[in-house]
């Protein structure tokens, strides 16, 4: 008997087996486009746990869109055969990448693949999945060293209980059959970062309640990464899961200030090309290669991690422990109908992501010396992430806004930055100067910080200025920050970021359709304050030449 395919699909090449089914790579007919198909194995068509956990996985992955997963194209189910269509990605499983690269990933590399494949799970707890295994072979590496996360075939809503997961990377409380929390993944993508930048896993593998014991009881290994990064490891993988980042998203701006700290601002540049390079060794198991295809579509949704006939390997389906339950997609095959489900899109994920730079054209207006010129102008520099971008009324969207400001002036102590201090004051004492401070002020419309604005899209990406709907959220005061001078810019240079969530309203204020959006209100300057010789004055921005460039994230309500 034969195999039953998709209609529309031209099988191309298989790319792995299991137990529970069949990977391939397949040509849709009609466009062109290359995708993975997985098939249910024909055998378990008609058993009704096998089929409502296929259906499951499709659920899940219809909740979730983001460049960093691949994405579900449809479902196909007749009473022949069941198949899950998927974004196809030309890459390898980080699994390979691992087994084939001759030590530890550099520090960087580990970053970036962390930092990718964590944005792939920050788009699923947006929507309150909860992944539950993550490991190497879920996690697909690029030849650009980008990374996607894949494999949703036990993924449940967030405080399901069922135990399910693979034993190097299962947090404590999935052992225990705890509620499944968003901290769960944390604590599986910290293990697989420890792999990365140590070549083995945390604990060491054995029988499976060897590793209960040691993922519940033994201590953290953190001493083992390079010291900079003991603190990820120790934050990530702390055995109670309050003690970990709440999510994927705080993980990842947690990843990102630490990096930034240790290794540069271009340390995710530097990590894409030496994961790259790693992924490269590999490339003649990327699907374009296996077709004798130029590289450049995007592409496979199961690497070469578990080629057919692979000794011992549990297959692309073999995670048949836990029956997961509610909203699974319901498909009823009768008679000789074919359903196919597809889900339009937009969908819930996605991440957007602007930024502003705020200064003065003509400081002298304020300034104490009357050859001021534009390098001699404070700046206020924001940027913002929004994660998901794509969002329905009523779901939680998360944002990091991170604030640079830079004060030119001379230093407190002519030892800080002796050119600054001799240029600066000797400049001051020819205007005859004492003392000189000044505020300058960001575009609020309340004297609280405490919201959000959004405003229509504009067509031409101009920052808005008009009317805006605004969405009242809670803000921590007294966050930490970052300041000092700079003896480069004759400044002092200070660092803020602002991590915070709020629901996107459902009583219609906020209509479907493309929005811009700001945690601030108009990204403007709106005031000057002065004070010279301890005269206080203040400045129209006018005046100064006050300016502001940049764009904002696009937010999309559907």
């Amino acid at each position: 008997m034969s195999r039953w395919q998709a209609d529309g699909f031209e099988e191309l090449r298989e790319l792995g087996a299991g137990a529970q089914g069949r990977v391939v790579l397949a040509r849709r007919v009609a466009t062109g486009e290359l995708v993975a198909i997985k098939y249910l194995a024909p055998e378990l068509l008609h058993d009704t746990r096998h089929r409502a956990m296929f259906r499951d996985e499709v659920n899940m992955l219809a909740r979730v869109a983001d460049p960093h997963v691949a994405g579900l194209r449809e479902y196909v189910e007749t009473p022949r055969g069941a198949a899950i269509v998927l974004e196809a990605v030309d890459g390898v499983a980080l699994r390979d990448v691992l087994s084939r690269n001759p030590g530890p990933l550099a520090p960087e590399a580990a970053l970036a693949v962390l930092k990718g494949s964590l944005l792939g799970l920050a788009a699923a707890h947006a929507v309150n999945v909860v992944h539950r295994d993550y490991k190497p072979a879920n996690v697909l590496v690029t030849a650009d060293g980008n990374s996607k996360l894949i494999d949703f075939g036990i993924a449940v809503l967030a405080g399901e209980r069922t135990f399910a997961g693979t034993p190097s990377y299962m947090a404590p409380e999935q052992w225990n059959r705890a509620p499944a929390t968003p901290a769960t993944d944390v604590y599986a993508a910290t293990c697989v970062f420890f792999e990365c930048v140590t070549g083995t896993p945390p604990y060491a593998p054995g029988d499976t309640t060897t590793l209960r014991r040691m993922h519940e009881a033994a201590p953290i290994p953190a001493q083992a990464v390079p010291e900079p990064l003991r603190p990820l490891v120790a934050h990530g993988m702390a055995k109670n899961p309050a003690h970990r980042p709440p999510g994927a998203r705080q993980f990842v701006d947690l990843l990102e200030r630490l990096a930034t700290d240790a290794y540069g601002p271009d340390w995710e540049r530097r990590g894409w090309i030496a994961l790259g390079a790693a992924a490269a060794v590999l490339a003649a198991a990327f699907p374009a290669a296996l077709l004798g295809m130029t590289s450049g579509f995007t592409g496979l949704a199961h690497g070469a991690a578990e080629l057919a006939g692979k000794a011992g390997a549990k297959g692309l389906f073999g995670k048949a422990t836990g029956i997961k339950v509610g909203g699974g997609v319901v498909a009823t095959a009768v008679a000789a109908t074919t359903i196919y489900l597809v889900w339009p899109s937009p969908q819930v994920g996605g991440t957007s992501s602007g930024s502003v730079h705020m200064s003065l054209t003509r400081p002298a207006a304020f300034m104490p010396y009357g050859d001021a010129t534009a390098a001699d102008s404070p700046v206020l520099d924001y940027g913002f992430t929004v994660s998901p971008a794509r969002v329905r009324p009523g779901l939680p969207v998360h944002v990091t806004e991170r604030t640079t400001t830079v004060s030119p002036g001379p230093p407190d102590k002519r030892a800080t930055a002796p050119r600054c201090y001799d240029r600066l004051i000797a400049r001051a004492r020819r205007a005859h100067v004492r003392s000189f401070s000044y505020l300058v002020i960001p575009g609020n419309q309340r004297e609280d910080n405490d919201y959000v604005s959004f405003y229509p899209a504009s067509a031409d990406g101009r920052l808005p200025a008009g009317r805006s709907v605004d969405v009242h959220v809670k803000i921590g005061k007294d966050l930490p920050h970052d300041e000092h001078y700079d003896a480069n810019r004759c400044a002092l240079v200070g660092h803020l970021t602002v991590p915070f969530t709020f629901t996107v309203p459902k009583d219609g204020r906020l209509r479907p359709g493309d929005y811009s959006f700001s945690p601030m209100g108009p990204p403007r300057i709106t005031g000057i304050d002065s004070s010279l010789n301890g005269e206080d004055r203040q400045v129209a921005p006018d005046t100064a030449g006050a300016q502001a460039q940049g764009t904002l994230p696009k937010v999309t309500i559907f």
